[in-house]
């Protein structure tokens, strides 16, 4: 054809067909050869039947029944069994496109972010991590594991051992003066709380996993300090630190490529088909995973762990066991938040609740509207089924004064200590002293109001009580928890005038997690004791006397 030329315009009839009509009997050939066989011996039948012999006129009849079946077969059996055929095929082609789409966008999904190989375990993508560790192309590598235990104390027919003792002889005996290498190394504080939850999750199922992951930790930690030591040699750096997070991920992290692999708490180590695959990602040019892998690792490196020498010399142990022995269940920095928390507590207390402060000020202010503290304390009052125990700093007392010059003493600096004391107008002007009284004044109105409303004879579950020691702690404890706050003389340059609630406000639960072991001494338990004692030594207040005043107040 040549270019000036055109096409032939297509027509409607596909090749080798010669239309409508011809394309209906291709298609229903058997049915229309069945129908003409059928009226064929239908027709025989007909003009037989008077004169056949009976054999010819069975005959006849069997073959009419037999083509009767064969042509409803055709008509319906068939149609149906083909319709049934052709959704079915239009359905597997349709999965088939749909899973191909899904293969292909999971294909583009594993290129953008630089997936290069999946492998089952870590075993089976030890070779390549060798090669990635070992090559001459390396400068910066980036480990992050557990214990590492694979690494650091693998023996030499290992293939991963093999590869750190490479990386071992490279920064003891150096590696020539065109290349460098920088290895930093983040493997998990045996101590801190993701640590011990993966060491109890392991040994849930395998006794002889107690105390394993400890003390492969601290033998990796052992090497890895000798190791730090060993390093003097010019262009070869390594460093470690121990992270103090539940463990995230593996990953080895060179120039090229990285490594990764999922963790969780599984219940067993011994099983290479429970651990999650490893995934190759490969440094690409743009913002690609393995860039991403650079700065979480960096951001763990700066902001959640520390140094061997720290932990190992230095006895840096964090919060993490102490909190959990502890039995701390919550820590109050801001003080609306500790106030919302302590009525909580106090409206689904159930047995008893005991509190002891200075001046309780917080509890019993009715001015000029009552807190919601007040409210709790007088709801439970009301209900009668809590017992209450409550106890004042007693205003009048030496270590009262003491700290009521403190607070003095932040705004005012005519009178020394030795003046204040002698002075009991400017003791009694304080704000401590007013508090207290004010507060006592509150509670002893508190209890004549709900006297009134019960029977003659009613005895509240309270006990109020003043006290002279030295105001140790802000405490209140409602059934199995009990609420700190440390009492102090420090005070930070703001404009109150009052000391407290400037510490955070710590609560301790009557039963710590057994993660870690157990302790016998619980802060709960102490600080019952410490109250108990000091509620034995104090002062009662005369509770019964305002309620019989209430009574005879009310008679008529």
């Amino acid at each position: 054809m040549s270019g000036n030329e055109q096409a032939p315009e297509p027509t409607g009839t596909p090749q080798g067909s010669t239309g409508p009509i011809s394309d209906f009997l291709h298609r229903h050939r058997r049915t229309i050869i069945a129908a003409a066989l059928f009226i064929l011996v239908l027709i025989v039948y007909v003009m037989n039947r008077a004169d056949a012999k009976p054999p010819v006129l069975e005959f006849l009849v069997a073959l009419t029944a037999a083509l009767t079946m064969h042509l409803l077969d055709r008509l319906w059996l068939s149609v149906e069994a083909q319709e049934t055929y052709d959704k079915l095929r239009q359905q597997i082609v349709a999965n088939v496109a749909t899973e191909t789409q899904k293969s292909i966008k999971t294909i583009a999904a594993m290129n953008r972010s630089g997936v290069r190989r999946v492998y089952a375990n870590r075993e089976e993508a030890e070779l390549d991590i060798k090669q990635s560790l070992t090559s001459q192309r390396t400068e910066n590598i980036r480990l992050i594991g557990i214990s590492l235990n694979d690494f650091v104390r693998g023996r030499e027919n290992q293939v991963l051992g093999q590869a750190w003792n490479v990386l071992k002889r490279s920064i003891k005996n150096g590696i020539g003066p065109n290349r460098s290498l920088d290895v930093k190394v983040l493997i998990i504080d045996p101590t801190c709380l993701g640590a011990q939850l993966r060491s109890k999750g392991e040994e849930r199922n395998d006794p002889n996993a107690i105390g394993r992951l400890r003390d492969e930790v601290n033998s990796s930690i052992t090497e890895l300090i000798a190791l730090e030591n060993a390093s003097k040699q010019t262009g070869v750096t390594i460093q470690c630190k121990l992270y103090r997070l539940p463990p995230i991920l593996f990953l080895c992290w060179t120039d090229s490529d990285c490594y990764v692999q999922q963790y969780y708490f599984w219940s067993t180590r011994d099983d290479d088909e429970k651990s999650f695959p490893v995934i190759k990602f490969q440094n690409t040019d743009s913002e690609s995973i393995h860039a991403e892998l650079t700065k979480h690792f960096n951001w763990i490196w700066q902001n959640a762990s520390i140094g061997l020498a720290e932990y190992k010399t230095e006895y840096s142990r964090g919060v993490d066991k102490g909190v959990v022995q502890s039995g701390i269940a919550n820590v109050f920095t801001v003080p609306s938040e500790g106030l919302a928390r302590m009525i909580h507590l106090l409206h689904k207390a159930q047995s008893r609740v005991s509190i002891q402060g200075n001046s309780l000020h917080s509890f019993f202010n009715t001015r000029p509207d009552p807190p919601p503290l007040y409210e709790a304390i007088k709801n439970l009052l009301i209900a009668d089924a809590v017992t209450i125990e409550l106890l004042f700093l007693n205003p009048d007392s030496e270590q009262a004064r003491f700290r009521a010059y403190r607070e003095y003493s932040l705004k005012n600096t005519e009178l020394n200590r030795e003046q204040y004391f002698s002075s009991q107008s400017a003791h009694s002007g304080t704000i401590l002293y007013k508090d207290t009284t004010d507060a006592q004044k509150a509670l002893e109105a508190l209890v004549k109001e709900v006297a009134i409303t019960k029977p003659a004879d009613w005895k509240p579950k309270l006990i109020a009580a003043i006290y002279d020691s030295a105001p140790y702690c802000f405490l209140m404890r409602a059934d199995s928890s009990v609420l700190i706050e440390q009492y102090h003389y420090g005070k930070l340059p703001y404009d109150s005038e009052k000391l407290g609630k400037e510490v955070p406000l710590v609560e301790y639960t009557v039963t710590p997690s057994d993660i870690y072991d157990l302790t016998n001494r619980t802060p709960f338990d102490l600080f019952g004791s410490h109250f108990d004692f000091a509620l034995r030594q104090a002062t009662p207040l005369p509770v019964e006397q305002w309620v019989a005043e209430a009574n005879n107040h009310g008679a008529p």
